[in-house]
């Protein structure tokens, strides 16, 4: 499975790294094909275009609180 494809759902798990029972299911989850394990600095590709087409076309810089809400209910 290629990292850019869209994902349909995210999952978070919290594990101990230092259990090697843990260690090896997540290591199975990966091998398997049928998961992606995504660094926590490593955002996904949707998340990237989301944020480059933001800055381009809808890039708003709130003033304060009450601004940004008004420019969200409009």
């Amino acid at each position: 499975m290629k990292k850019t494809s869209e994902y349909m759902a995210t999952i978070t798990l919290s594990y101990d790294v230092r259990n090697i029972i843990a260690r090896s299911i997540v290591k199975m989850m990966e091998d398997s094909g049928l998961f992606i394990l995504l660094k926590e600095d490593e955002p996904s590709e949707s998340s990237l275009k989301a944020l480059e087409e933001f800055w381009k076309e809808k890039g708003y810089v709130a003033k304060d609180a009450t601004d940004a809400i008004r420019w969200l209910k409009s």
